[in-house]
């Protein structure tokens, strides 16, 4: 065989692997953008999720204290009005 065409049957090879990898790039490609896409989504969701929850914290933090006003003020009347019957 001749140089030449060990060079020709080379480059063909050469160019048949170049062919292939870069398909095979772009096929992974896809799926590391779609994955990468996902995880976006994901964390964006996580985020709302976590704000939801601190709302609800708050929310319920407040309710709380609003249950322990109106017990409180409504024992100091209970309190008030048994002082007045006795004194």
């Amino acid at each position: 065989m001749c140089i030449s065409c060990v060079d020709v049957q080379l480059s063909h090879y050469l160019d048949v692997v170049e062919i292939q990898i870069a398909d095979q790039i772009s096929r992974r490609s896809e799926a590391f953008f779609d994955a990468m896409v996902s995880h976006d989504e994901l964390q964006d969701h996580m985020r709302r999720t976590c704000d939801v929850i601190q709302y609800l914290r708050y929310v319920a933090q407040c309710s709380v204290l609003a249950v322990l006003c109106i017990v409180t003020s409504s024992l100091v009347v209970n309190i008030v009005n048994v002082l007045v019957l006795y004194l």
